[in-house]
């Protein structure tokens, strides 16, 4: 997947890897954010290009994001390592001090520092929403009748290093279970057309109404699976019956076990499955059957796959009784 922006650089400083295989390089998994203005400015110094703050926002003024500026500030044909360091330097200079321009690139860098400490556990919920609603009104304004919202969405997404569309769908199971629903709809409804695996969506929109009319949740939770299964998918099964699980339905758990457990490929994928089966047991307050799960588990590690239909026969007798 090609990137824009600093998008491929996030990628090698949040994971200290390189994607490519390529020789990884000092300055470009260093936190330039981390660094003084006049450090900064000495750097392009150091590489022929000499400027203060008040020259750099007069050279912004002409141009619409810091790569366009970068090219104006190198010799034509500079080679590609020069280009490189010069951009990184450029773009958190204009991140600083031009405020008043969005680019689309800067913006989408600051959207992906704050996924970086979502991922941390140092969210500011209100804050990604407010940057979440902003990004929405621009791919809004984006799309015209040569391009489809997904197609401009695919054009955005190169623009961060993390999977945006994971972390929207991990960021509204986030304010659903924090009790943020209004904003979790909001998001949900908001980004809807431009994402392109509309099933996880359709799954928390599921979700949240399932939980807001509990003698309808049935109803709801079966239509769902019935959409669902036209397009099989084992992770979505297994969200789902987590979510049932949690919830407490006996009679959906067993019938939504019983049709995904065919798609199970790996021994990982089996333990999982066994994983949500104890939790089921747990909020339903089945301690035997809890114990026995947990003991199939422990005894994985050990047993032959072949075993492995032996005891999805006998879980879903298990299931069966629950």
């Amino acid at each position: 997947m090609p990137f824009h922006g600093r998008a491929y650089y996030n990628l090698l400083q949040f994971s200290r890897r390189d994607c490519q295989n390529e020789e990884i390089h000092p300055w470009q998994v260093e936190n330039y954010r981390a660094l003084e203005s006049e450090t900064l400015f000495k750097r392009l110094e150091d590489l022929d290009i000499t400027l203060d703050k008040e020259a750099f926002i007069l050279y912004a003024k002409s141009v619409e994001s810091p790569h366009e500026l970068m090219l104006n500030l190198v010799p034509k044909g500079a080679a590609a390592q020069l280009q490189e360091q010069v951009f990184l330097l450029v773009f958190e200079i204009w991140r600083r001090f031009i405020t008043d321009k969005l680019s689309l690139s800067v913006f989408c860098d600051e959207l992906d520092y704050q996924i970086n400490l979502y991922e941390q556990g140092e969210v500011d919920d209100e804050l990604v929403g407010v940057m979440l609603a902003r990004l929405e009104s621009i791919l809004d304004g984006s799309v015209d009748k040569e391009q489809t919202p997904i197609e401009v969405f695919k054009v955005v997404k190169t623009f961060f290093a993390h999977n945006f569309e994971d972390f929207l769908y991990d960021f509204c199971t986030h304010l659903i279970d924090v009790d943020l629903r209004t904003l979790a709809s909001e998001m949900i409804e908001g980004y809807y057309d431009y994402i392109e695996d509309k099933p996880w969506f359709d799954f928390l929109r599921m979700r949240m109404l399932a939980e807001e009319d509990l003698v309808e949740a049935d109803e709801v939770i079966a239509r769902f699976f019935v959409n669902m299964m036209e397009n099989p998918n084992f992770e979505l099964g297994l969200e789902l019956l987590e979510f049932l699980a949690m919830v407490g339905k006996s009679q959906l758990f067993y019938n939504i076990y019983q049709t995904i457990i065919p798609l199970v490929q790996t021994e990982d994928d089996f333990k999982q499955m066994l994983k949500t089966v104890a939790s089921f047991y747990s909020d339903v307050d089945f301690e035997m059957e809890h114990d026995f799960v947990h003991k199939l588990l422990a005894e994985r590690s050990d047993m032959d796959p072949s075993e492995r239909k032996k005891l999805e026969q006998v879980i879903l007798e298990i299931l069966d009784q629950a």
